[in-house]
C-alpha cells in the first residue's frame, strides 16, 4: 500500500509500520554558481556511496555529491575522452571508475582514479578484456572481468597504490554482462547476475547461491552485511510505504514506480533486503536505475527516465527501530 500525502500545510507523520520515501531536494547549480536552483526531480543516475554517509550520483558527464548531512556539496559537469562506466569511491572525493576509451583514441578498457576536486585522472589498470562492475575494499579495487568469447567472468583485484598485475580472487563463473559486485567489511563478496545471486567468503568459498532472474542485476551491501538486491522476486504484499514531502511531480513519479502500477510489468525488478534477521522484498520503487546504502538502515534510490527521475531516501518503519 502506497500513501501519498501533500506537503502543504502541517506535515503528517508516517505510520509506524510504513517505509518512508523522501524525495531528495538539492541545488542543481554548478559549483561556483549561486545556489538558487533547488529541484527534487532530476535524471537517471548511477549511485555510489561516498564512504562517509553520503553518495555520488553519476550520469555520463554529470556529477552530484550529496554528503552525509543531505547537502549538495558538489555539482559539476566534467567532459572527458572516454565513456564513464561503473564506479566506486575510494574516499569522499576520489572515485575509481571504469573508462571505455573511444576507438579513435585507444582500444580496451581502463580502471581510473578520478580526483573530483582537481578533476584529474590517474590510470590504475588497462585491460584488453571487458570490465564490468567494480568495488573498493581494503586498499584494492575489485572488478569483474569477462572472458573473451565465453559466457564466463572472473573477479580480480588490483592495489590502488601500486602498479601490479591483477590478482584473481574468484575463478571463472558463468554469466554475461551485466554483473554487479559489492563487498562487506569482512571482505565477503556479493555478486548479482541476470540469473542468480551469489555470496562468496573472503577466502573464495561460496557461502550461498540462489537462482533469481534480474533485468538489471544490482547489489549494495552495508558494512554489517545487510544486502539490497535487485531482481524479479515476489513482493511482500503487507509492506506499506509513505511519501514524505516532495513536489507533486516527484510524488507522482514515485507512485508510478509502485510494482502494482499498470505501466509496470508483473515481472519488474524489485528490491529485496536481506539481513541476519530476515528478508523483505519491497512492493514499491520497481525498475530502478540505481540504489546505494548510505548507512546501516537507510538507502537512496533513483527511479524514472530522462523525462524525470527523483532521488529518494528510503527509511525503514519506525516500528522496526529505524
Amino acid at each position: 500500500m502506497m500513501l501519498t500525502l501533500s506537503a502543504a500545510g502541517c506535515a503528517p507523520q508516517p505510520p509506524d509500520d510504513a517505509w518512508v520515501l523522501e524525495p531528495i531536494s538539492y541545488h542543481n547549480s554548478l559549483d561556483g554558481e549561486a545556489r538558487t536552483n533547488a529541484i527534487d526531480v532530476t535524471y537517471p543516475m548511477d549511485l555510489v556511496s561516498d564512504t562517509n554517509g553520503g553518495f555520488w550520483g553519476i550520469s555520463s558527464d554529470s556529477w552530484l555529491h550529496i554528503d552525509g548531512s543531505g547537502s549538495a556539496v558538489s555539482r559539476f559537469n566534467h567532459f572527458r575522452s572516454y565513456a564513464v562506466g561503473p564506479a566506486a569511491a575510494v574516499t569522499p572525493t576520489e572515485i575509481a571508475l571504469v573508462g571505455l576509451y573511444w576507438p579513435a583514441i585507444s582500444s580496451g578498457e581502463y580502471i581510473i582514479l578520478f580526483d573530483t576536486e582537481t578533476k584529474t585522472d590517474r590510470e590504475l589498470h588497462a585491460d584488453n578484456r571487458m570490465i564490468g562492475d567494480i568495488a573498493v575494499f581494503d586498499g584494492y579495487v575489485y572488478f569483474v572481468a569477462f572472458t573473451p568469447r565465453e559466457a564466463t567472468f572472473t573477479i580480480e583485484k588490483i592495489p590502488i597504490d601500486s602498479n601490479v598485475d591483477p590478482i584473481e580472487v574468484v575463478p571463472k563463473m558463468e554469466g554475461t554482462a551485466p554483473v554487479a559486485l559489492d563487498l562487506d567489511s569482512e571482505g565477503d563478496i556479493y555478486v548479482a547476475t541476470a540469473n542468480e545471486r551469489v555470496v562468496i567468503a573472503a577466502d573464495g568459498v561460496v557461502r550461498s547461491r540462489e537462482s533469481v532472474p534480474a533485468e538489471r542485476p544490482a547489489v549494495s551491501v552495508t558494512a554489517n552485511g545487510t544486502v539490497a538486491w535487485s531482481g524479479k522476486a515476489t513482493s511482500d504484499a503487507e509492506v506499506s510505504s509513505f511519501i514524505a514531502g516532495g513536489t507533486n511531480e516527484a510524488r507522482q513519479l514515485i507512485d508510478e514506480h509502485d510494482c502494482a502500477a499498470s505501466a509496470l510489468s508483473e515481472n519488474a525488478d524489485r528490491l529485496t533486503l536481506e539481513s541476519a534477521t530476515g528478508r523483505t522484498t519491497l512492493p514499491f520503487l520497481c525498475n530502478l536505475n540505481g540504489f546505494v546504502w548510505i548507512g546501516d538502515r537507510e538507502f537512496v534510490v533513483s527511479v524514472g527516465t530522462e523525462g524525470g527521475a527523483p532521488l529518494i531516501r528510503v527509511s525503514p518503519p519506525a516500528a522496526t527501530g529505524g
